[in-house]
């Protein structure tokens, strides 16, 4: 498939046990199973503790077998302290049907009724290779639809079961902690990102120290410390958000596709990523470069395309100036603003000036050059993509200097 890298959720301890054969060659990237959403930052101020319905909230599922202990637990973990709540008399609001699942708003206000959130680690730490495994429980459950989990396990799972331990921090704290919502966890390690007694109330997984739990539950201050204390670690770090991990992503695609210049251009890489939208692929691009940097890139742009014809877009002096690298290369026009043009029709070395309406009949062509001043870029590279919605994607040369990006003719605008 001609794959560069991979995301993935694997610890990188497990990596040369997940990643074997073929895939052992290529470069891996770090990731958790999800982020905080900007949406969740925007909500209202929590609701204060004391005025919560519910002092413990939770949503679970059933999973299928095949995929082991940890995924049951968020199945059990919901039936345990459902019961431990009537016996207790605690308010709590605990589902593990599939009827009682809530999502988007309702979700969100859950979050904000609720005292704290029961949680388990996320994942599998079963890995199905060849598919054997799941074909012998499909197999056992159709000669015995009954049996149970523990049996299955027992019977199939046992061997593999946490030999590769796939233990995630679920998107779902991420979600409460945003939200001023506590939590009530499993023990466990949570990617590395929460700490007990400071960002969540452990529970043991064998429910012995349930008393404790409880009792911090209860205490509202201790709540509103250890919600504002995940809150600052965690949120307004931005250690963990979308943006964060999409500029992670970004630095991980120059390393792997380093452009033909300096690193200072990377960063507006970047931004020019984040503001656009549609992922650009540079060709080249020039910031505050010398003249001689400039020549070269255009050389290099010009070798590219020889041979074939393009559409050259806000090329005016620029192109005039540099055109000795592009004799090799079929212009079928010049794309201008139609401010500059005072005549029904205008030529610079016999080929045509095009105005936006002239656009609008022309067929899509193969290649598009686009010549721009740094200010001016966002603009003309919107117009390209408005222009030509199925278009290629523009090859550029972001240019500095006098000549870069002058309007192709001396004439002053059309009133």
């Amino acid at each position: 498939m001609g794959l560069s890298t991979i995301i993935t959720l694997v610890p990188e301890k497990f990596w040369p046990d997940v990643f074997r054969d073929e895939f052992a060659s290529i470069p891996l990237m770090p990731a958790l199973a999800g982020y905080i959403p900007e949406s969740l930052l925007c909500q209202p101020p929590p609701v204060p503790f004391r005025h919560r319905r519910w002092h413990i909230g939770y949503r679970g599922r059933t999973m299928a077998y095949i995929y082991g202990l940890l995924t049951r637990e968020k199945y059990t973990i919901g039936l345990e302290m459902q019961e431990i709540c009537r016996r207790r008399g605690i308010p709590a609001n605990i589902d593990v049907t599939e009827d009682g699942r809530l999502y988007g708003d309702a979700w969100i206000a859950f979050n904000r009724d609720c005292r704290v959130l029961l949680g388990t680690e996320s994942g599998s730490n079963v890995f199905d290779f060849d598919g054997t495994i799941s074909s012998k429980i499909q197999a056992h459950l159709a000669q015995f639809p009954n049996a149970s989990f523990e049996e299955v396990h027992e019977l199939f799972l046992s061997d593999v079961d946490g030999a590769i331990r796939m233990n995630q921090l679920s998107p779902k704290i991420f979600e409460a902690i945003a939200l001023g919502t506590g939590l009530v966890l499993f023990e466990g390690e949570y990617s590395g990102v929460l700490t007990p007694w400071r960002h969540y109330i452990p529970l043991k997984k064998d429910y012995s120290n349930i008393d404790e739990v409880l009792q911090a539950v209860d205490d509202i201050p201790f709540l509103e410390q250890m919600t504002h204390q995940a809150m600052q670690d965690i949120v307004q770090t931005d250690t963990y958000s979308y943006r964060r991990f999409i500029q992670r992503i970004d630095e991980r695609l120059d390393q792997l596709c380093p452009l033909p210049h300096s690193a200072e251009s990377i960063t507006e890489t970047a931004v020019l990523r984040a503001t656009t939208s549609k992922p650009p692929v540079w060709d080249t691009e020039i910031r505050k470069r010398s003249q001689e940097e400039n020549e070269k890139a255009c050389s290099i742009l010009a070798q590219k395309l020889s041979g074939q014809k393009a559409l050259f877009f806000g090329a005016g002096k620029a192109y005039q100036y540099y055109k000795h690298f592009f004799q090799n290369v079929e212009p079928i026009g010049f794309y201008v603003d139609e401010v500059f043009l005072t005549k029904p029709t205008a030529y610079i070395d016999g080929i045509p000036l095009l105005s936006p309406a002239a656009l609008e009949t022309m067929p899509t062509p193969e290649n598009i050059v686009l010549f721009s001043k740094q200010e001016h870029f966002f603009g003309m590279k919107e117009r390209v993509w408005e222009m030509f919605p199925n278009g290629p994607e523009p090859v550029s040369c972001i240019l500095s200097g006098p000549s870069a990006g002058d309007s192709v003719c001396d004439m002053p605008p059309l009133a």
